[in-house]
């Protein structure tokens, strides 16, 4: 399984050699040729529009690398549920997701993205740090997919100086203070004759200095992070840690013996209410600042307003489409009341430079929509239409989605 994220995003959107072609499988573990031969058939498929687009000649550039992937027996082994392929002349990009998609091949002078949106939404990305006896791990995860990250070997072991088993520290070694953080307290000397205020306060270095690295690794990142592990550790990291994004609750159990999906489902059931309960607040918000000049409904002047990186939050009716054009040099929008050639759903076209601009996307069912419009965005700060200017264009690019 690969991992997606709005870097991946941001490469495909950032593609400048058409025609690009994208395509969507659904695909299983085990037996493999059935698969294989839909795949070939989306190939061919995809063959027959470039040549009815006039690419005959691309097309053999462009899906070699295609229809040698469909020999690769090792790849299918190891497929998961849904495949995404993205070619050009350009780039060349893969990935083996947990989304089922349907199938899809989609030609024209963008890669076609909508289907990964929710791999990126505001029901998503969190990270779990792993507090085993014998080494911490940090996994970055979504709804869908996870992964661990390396980490130095400096964060590795939990102790830098551990003799025996019977120096875990445990949350008896510590109080609570008033403000909700930790406080070493005196604590005698261990049956087994080790000091563990000893080994408590080189535990409590460690952790200081786990948390300065992981400073540095997410910087601004406001990524919700998951204590799982020893309970006993949890005061101790808490005391260590300032990543403001730290949740409450945590996953007790013996990380070390569990795998980076095991840590995963435990670790989503945690975040899972977390992502709703910042959604409700989110939309409880909206409605608050409705007429102060942080809301908008009006479709043309969000898909304008994500473009140039202003927008928050952003409500999106699921399973909508409304058609149109919008030109990023211009800063201007077309609606159209049905599908044209060459037109682009717009409320994909906001979720994209939504997520670009490190805003947040809910897809929601269109009642759940706040403002009752199939889109909702709520701004940075307050701004009029007037205010709409090309300050972010030339980080932008003038990326266009379809």
């Amino acid at each position: 399984m690969d991992f997606f994220s709005r870097e991946h995003l941001r490469v495909l959107l950032a593609n400048r050699q058409p025609p690009c072609v994208s395509l969507f499988l659904s695909a299983t573990r085990g037996d493999c040729s059935a698969a294989k031969n839909r795949w070939k058939n989306l190939v061919q498929e995809a063959e027959e529009q470039l040549i009815a687009g006039g690419h005959r000649t691309a097309a053999k550039e462009l899906l070699g690398c295609a229809r040698t992937l469909a020999e690769n027996e090792t790849f299918w082994q190891k497929a998961c549920v849904g495949l995404a392929a993205f070619l050009s002349l350009e780039m060349v990009h893969c990935y083996r997701l947990p989304l089922p998609f349907d199938e899809k091949v989609v030609v024209g002078n963008h890669f076609h993205v909508k289907p990964l949106l929710p791999l990126l939404t505001g029901m998503g990305r969190f990270y779990i740090l792993a507090l085993g006896q014998q080494h911490l791990r940090l996994l970055q995860g979504t709804s869908h997919t996870v992964r661990e990250i390396n980490l130095p070997e400096e964060f590795t072991q939990l102790s830098t100086d551990r003799q025996h088993d019977s120096g875990v520290v445990t949350a008896a070694h510590l109080s609570t203070a008033t403000h909700g953080r930790a406080e070493p307290e005196a604590v005698t000397p261990h049956r087994h004759g080790l000091d563990l205020e000893t080994d408590k306060e080189k535990c409590l270095e460690y952790f200081r200095r786990v948390d300065r690295g992981l400073q540095r690794f997410w910087r601004d990142d406001p990524t919700p992070l998951v204590l799982a592990g020893c309970q006993g550790h949890w005061p101790i990291y808490r005391y260590a840690n300032t990543y403001p994004h730290l949740l409450t609750a945590g996953v007790e159990c013996q990380s070390d013996q569990l795998s980076a999906q095991e840590l995963h489902h435990l670790g989503w059931g945690v975040v899972q209410s977390h992502f709703q309960q910042s959604q409700e607040k989110t939309g409880h918000l909206y409605r608050e600042l409705i007429g102060t000049g942080r809301t908008c409904r009006d479709l043309s002047q969000v898909v304008t307003a994500a473009y140039q990186g202003h927008i928050q939050f952003l409500f999106v009716a699921h399973g909508q489409s409304h058609w149109g054009n919008f030109d990023p040099v211009r800063l201007q929008v077309e609606l159209h009341q049905e599908e044209k050639p060459g037109a682009v759903d717009l409320l994909h076209t906001a979720a994209v430079y939504t997520l670009l601009h490190k805003g947040t996307v809910y897809p929601v069912e269109p009642e759940k929509v706040p403002d009752g419009a199939p889109l909702a965005a709520l701004f940075w700060r307050p701004m009029g239409v007037q205010r709409f200017h090309r300050n972010f264009a030339a980080t932008a690019g003038s990326f266009a989605t379809t």
